[in-house]
């Protein structure tokens, strides 16, 4: 059943983008006659929860695999080879100040549950950072913007801190 909810109900012939008991019963051979509260309690056994969900973009690759054992093989290369090859993973993020809605549990007939903000306006702090693959340095930029003014500084100090590197 976890198979099925992970996956996109459009996937399943379906014309929605999220699953309802109804599409989720229409789905299983042995749950078309059973109630959706029958659904409901057989989710609650399998420990499938309704969540909120999380913002999320896929871009489909059809050279995701071989992108994936290259990134092994160089990461491979690097561990062997210290001196002369560097492998560092890089990324950024967006920090905020205020937190955001999300579902949270509560006592039922209880208040509903808060996300606790302040009276301070919120903002955003970017971040990049890398990571050697190897000895696990971390190296990070902090700035209101990741643009090429962060940039420009970043990548030569990289390059720097590896003099012996290919």
């Amino acid at each position: 059943m976890e198979h099925l909810v992970r996956r996109d109900p459009r996937q399943c012939g379906l014309t929605q983008t999220r699953w309802t008991l109804d599409a989720i019963r229409s789905q299983l051979a042995w749950g078309r006659d059973a109630s959706l509260s029958g659904i409901a309690r057989i989710l609650d056994r399998l420990g499938i929860t309704w969540q909120r969900a999380r913002s999320h973009v896929h871009s489909p690759d059809p050279h995701y695999q071989a992108k994936l054992q290259e990134i092994a093989d160089v990461v491979e290369y690097a561990r062997a080879h210290p001196n002369q090859v560097v492998t560092v993973y890089l990324d950024e993020v967006t920090v905020t100040r205020q937190p955001t809605l999300a579902n949270g549990y509560g006592r039922a007939g209880a208040d509903q549950v808060r996300a606790e903000r302040s009276l301070a306006t919120d903002c955003e702090l970017r971040i990049v950072g890398s990571l050697d693959v190897v000895t696990g340095q971390v190296v990070t930029r902090r700035a209101k913007t990741i643009g090429l003014a962060t940039l420009a500084p970043f990548f030569p100090d990289r390059r720097a801190a590896y003099p012996e590197a290919e």
